[in-house]
Parts: structure tokens; sequence; C-alpha cells
């Protein structure tokens, strides 16, 4: 954000995100201690990716990455989309919940 500031650009950025190689990966809560804390536990669904690559983006203001809350909402729109390629049902509150805690303790 402080590029931006620097700049004193205001305008829409694209954040995009660009998975590759994932076909037949699946998700784990790599920082788990056992395979019952896999981030698609339990969850009647097939934990895995159907795909070669997998992208997510999102546009938004610069301005929306100052505040916290508006950057948590970005953060949730990519995690879904690349939660819903994994065959992950984004529908589940809790399975979101646990994915978003796991992003806040990586990136805090």
């Amino acid at each position: 954000m402080d590029l931006y500031k620097k700049c004193e650009y205001l305008g829409n950025i694209e954040i995009c995100v660009h998975l590759q190689e994932v076909l037949r990966k699946k998700l784990i809560d790599s920082g788990s201690q056992s395979s019952s804390e896999d981030v698609t536990f339990n969850l009647n669904a097939a934990p895995e990716c159907f795909d070669t690559e997998v992208f997510a983006s999102k546009q938004c203001f610069a301005r929306e990455l100052e505040g916290e809350d508006t950057l948590k909402a970005l953060v949730e729109d990519l995690m879904c989309q690349l939660l819903w390629a994994f065959n992950v049902p984004i529908d589940k509150v809790p399975m979101r919940e646990k994915v978003k805690k796991r992003i806040e303790r990586e990136f805090s």
C-alpha cells in the first residue's frame, strides 16, 4: 500500500492469484499435526483439484487496501474462489472460518 501512497495512485487495482500444477492436489492445512486437521476433513467432498491451473482475481480501489475490514473481505473473496476450485464447499461457514484463521496465522 505504501507504493500507492507514494505514487498518489487512487485508481483500480487487480489482485490475482494463480496456482499451477494443482491437478489432483489436495488442499491441506500444512500447519496441522495430524491428518484429521486437513482443511477438507469431514466435508463429504472430493478433496482434490480437478484443474491443472487455478485463478482467482478481484478488482478494487487502492484505498480499499488500507482498511483492515475491506482487506479481510478482499482476502476472503479470493479464498472462496480458490476453495471452490479445490471442491471445498464455501457455503459451510465453519470451514470458511477455519481457513480464515489459518490465513490470519500465516500473515500476522
